[in-house]
């Protein structure tokens, strides 16, 4: 049994689009206690892996070749010449299409699943092939809580000096692909911008760590916003309970994010929105 943690983009600096058609960005992301669940067993005599999904979110989640599980294995066996079968069982808790990356830390943990069985190197050349969240969320796996994650998702470097964060995660109904929010930053027209490069002081509080990121905002929030105005109503409720620190949206959205003081902080602000928006999904956590 496998964890496949959510990320948080606490930051998120669109720096270009490059030539490939990926976009250099700079992102301060954190790992959270939410997470999927994935057993993974093999099994000689089968040909071929069967997906099985259970969980809240196993309604919004692609069963097929186009599942990131699937395609991490079919990866997988291709680059080691193998032939895989048996069954995997995914307990999706992470909301999908959200900016969560629920499917790039699934694909994650089946990568560490394979390759502890299988023994092998390449396994983060193999991640970043899958997407480019996959090799952060890799890492996460071997207990990494926080990193600077720049280029298109193949520079990680890993902090682990991060005070404990509480945060409340809010979603509205709706979906937004990457690859769609993306393009509308590519339409929106926005300046290309140098990166900053520089991390977070060690030992930084909690507050210092609100200040040094209200300074780096997530650049998607625009072009998510025009696609789903409802993000920016998500914002504005978060901006206004009581003791939110920063509000703000992970990855292309459209959950979005509040950070609190403490987990009682939180709390308070999870009874209020449950109350006024009822169709909203929210859920309380900490960092790793």
């Amino acid at each position: 049994m496998r964890d496949a943690f959510a990320k948080v983009n606490l930051t998120l600096r669109v720096l270009r689009k490059r030539a490939d058609g990926y976009h250099d960005i700079e992102s301060l992301v954190v790992f959270v206690r939410l997470a999927d669940r994935l057993e993974w067993s093999r099994q000689a005599d089968i040909d071929g892996l069967t997906l099985q999904l259970s969980g809240d979110f196993a309604g919004d989640t692609p069963a097929g070749e186009e599942n990131s599980i699937l395609r991490a294995a079919d990866l997988f066996a291709r680059r080691y010449g193998i032939s895989l079968g048996g069954h995997v069982s995914l307990e999706k808790r992470i909301p999908a299409a959200a900016g969560l990356g629920g499917g790039s830390s699934d694909a994650a943990a089946m990568l560490d699943a394979l390759g502890e069985e299988n023994a092998g190197g390449e396994l983060e050349a193999l991640a970043l092939d899958i997407g480019a969240d996959v090799l952060a969320c890799f890492r996460s796996q071997k207990e990494m809580r926080a990193c600077i994650m720049s280029g298109r998702g193949e520079n990680i470097h890993a902090i682990n000096s991060l005070p404990q964060i509480s945060l409340l995660l809010v979603k509205p109904p709706g979906a937004l692909s990457a690859g769609e929010v993306y393009r509308r930053w590519d339409e929106l027209g926005e300046e290309e911008k140098g990166a900053l490069n520089d991390m977070p002081a060690e030992d930084i509080t909690l507050k210092e760590l609100v200040s040094w990121c209200r300074v780096r905002r997530n650049d998607l929030e625009t072009a998510a916003i025009s696609l789903l105005p409802e993000v920016q109503a998500v914002l504005d409720s978060l901006k206004e309970s009581r003791d939110c620190l920063l509000a703000r949206m992970s990855g292309s959205g459209p959950a979005c994010f509040g950070i609190y003081e403490n987990s009682d902080a939180v709390e308070q602000a999870r009874a209020m929105l449950a109350r006024d928006h009822p169709d909203w999904w929210l859920c309380a956590t900490t960092i790793r």
